[in-house]
Formats: C-alpha cells, sequence, structure tokens
C-alpha cells in the first residue's frame, strides 16, 4: 500500500493540500505542491472502494491510522474504515464528499493539469530536492529501481516504478 500522507502539505494556509483526493476517475491524488503521487484506487484498495466515488480525506490521518498497511477499507457514513490482512480495524478516519469538501476547504488542485503527456528529451542538467524524490519513493513503494522521465528543461520529471501504474512527479528546481 502506498504511504501518501508522506506527499501531502502540512502548511495550513494550503489546506486543500493536506487532503488524498479519491477523485471518482479511478485514481487517488496527493499532493504538496512540489511533489504529486497518481496512483489507481485498485493499488490502493484493490475493490473495496468504488473507482467512480468521489472523497477526502486527511492525509496526517491516513498516516496515524496506518491506512498505508490496509488491505481493504470500509465506508460507513462519513468515515472511511480500513481493515489489515486479518480483518482487524485499523482505524477510523472521517471523509469529506465533493460538495462538503468544496463548501468547508474549497478546490482541490486539478493534477492533471500538470502531469506531462509531451514526448520524452534529452536534458543536459536539471535540478530537484533529492529529499522529494526520496518522498515519492517512500511513498510509492519504490524501494530498489524506479525511472525518471524527463520532457524538457524546467518540466516536471515522473517517476515510474515497475509493473505499477502509480505514478509520482516531481517540480524541478530553477537551475543554480
Amino acid at each position: 500500500m502506498k504511504k501518501l500522507q508522506n506527499v501531502t502539505n502540512t502548511d495550513p494556509l494550503r489546506e486543500n493540500q493536506s487532503f488524498i483526493q479519491f477523485k471518482g476517475d479511478g485514481f487517488v491524488y496527493a499532493t504538496n505542491s512540489h511533489t504529486l503521487v497518481k496512483c489507481p484506487v485498485k493499488e490502493i484498495a484493490g475493490d473495496s472502494i468504488a473507482e467512480d466515488l468521489q472523497f477526502y480525506v486527511k492525509g496526517k490521518d491516513w498516516g496515524k491510522s496506518k491506512f498505508n498497511t490496509a488491505e481493504f477499507f470500509k465506508i460507513e457514513g462519513n468515515y472511511l474504515i480500513g481493515y489489515d490482512k486479518k480483518a482487524i480495524k485499523l482505524g477510523m478516519i472521517d471523509i469529506l464528499f465533493a460538495d462538503q469538501f468544496k463548501q468547508s476547504i474549497g478546490n482541490f488542485p486539478d493534477c492533471n493539469v500538470v502531469i506531462p503527456t509531451n514526448e520524452l528529451v534529452e536534458i543536459k542538467e536539471i535540478s530537484f530536492n533529492p529529499a522529494l524524490l526520496y518522498d515519492l519513493c517512500e511513498c510509492l513503494g519504490f524501494n530498489q529501481n524506479f525511472k525518471l522521465s524527463f520532457r524538457g528543461d524546467s518540466k516536471i520529471i515522473e517517476v515510474s516504478g515497475n509493473n505499477v501504474e502509480s505514478k509520482g512527479y516531481i517540480m524541478p528546481m530553477i537551475k543554480f
């Protein structure tokens, strides 16, 4: 499972980025504006959460409840309940459905706008914070091999692993 809390924001000025978004398009998104993760719902929750269901959970709560170790989930009312492989309850966290999130928090960033779709290009050099790469790899479980894909100078860097659809993205730094 994914440690999605590693790439959510803790800055109270960007409260919308402190949440994990189950978007309803079959993917889960988490971002702190420096890194972004896009994972299929099935990689996070198997078949226990419908791919077309849209809701939000706090990244901090996800981490505290150790939901990255959950085998399956249930939604009861406004709560997401995580269970381990022995069906022992790990915890229960609050969820906000789309209308509740919009009213109380605002808008979640449109992550697909920054995900690159153009051709890969050769670049001479690029700067990024290695701590962000570590956080992404830790989040996505890329503990041995991963691939970096570049689409140009000062363009977002794609981080992907073997045999998974999940991808991470790092915003490059200004060259120094």
